[in-house]
């Protein structure tokens, strides 16, 4: 005599399945953070603070009421020595700045060299580009100074940075490292505005 062979119900096999995908939700959660954003924002400065040694690269646009051009930023952070590279701004060649607590060294493609105590009034005298270099370098990596109100996302990051002459607006955040860094953002003034894209990210 021929065994029959018992076949299971497709309504029955569909029901296992869908039961064997719900446990494996249930067994392995979604990560949720619960703290606000916040505490999210505390426990980032502090992460973010720590990053003392970095390089950078991006494109830099200025608009003024008289003037406006881009120009491809490197720059290099090493505690408070930093290196800047201004590849072709407003049509004038290259600048190579290099600075600490002691002073700044400007130096042009044509061989000028010019020194100063103060980086943002040496870009001014040769460039008419005027950049809040003394807040940059933390606005570059998402933080705020204390004199200044901010916006938070969701998740804890700057949204919008505002002080007595400046606002600055950060479009999109990468993923470095273990770090989420400002990819894109927007500075501006009375009559001024600055836009940074950074394409590449090296924590040092």
């Amino acid at each position: 005599m021929r065994k029959r062979k018992y076949r299971m119900p497709v309504r029955i096999v569909g029901l296992l399945l869908a039961l064997l995908a719900l446990s494996a939700c249930v067994s392995t959660p979604p990560r949720i953070d619960l703290r606000s954003a916040d505490e999210i924002w505390q426990a980032r400065q502090k992460r973010l603070h720590l990053l003392e040694n970095w390089e950078l690269k991006g494109r830099i646009g200025f608009v003024s009421e008289h003037d406006s051009g881009s120009a491809s930023l490197y720059w290099k952070q090493n505690r408070t020595a930093y290196e800047l590279q201004i590849v072709a701004p407003l049509g004038m060649g290259s600048l190579v700045v290099v600075g600490d607590a002691n002073g700044v060294v400007l130096q042009s493609s044509e061989g000028e060299i010019l020194y100063g105590e103060d980086v943002q009034q040496l870009l001014w005298q040769k460039t008419g580009w005027l950049f809040p270099m003394d807040n940059l370098r933390y606005w570059i990596l998402g933080l705020s100074l204390d004199n200044e109100a901010i916006n938070l996302d969701d998740f804890g990051r700057l949204q919008q940075i505002q002080n007595e002459s400046w606002q600055v607006e950060y479009q999109s955040y990468q993923p470095v490292d273990q770090y989420e860094l400002p990819r894109k953002l927007t500075i501006k003034s009375s009559g001024v505005q600055i836009k940074l894209i950074v394409k590449d990210w090296q924590i040092l």
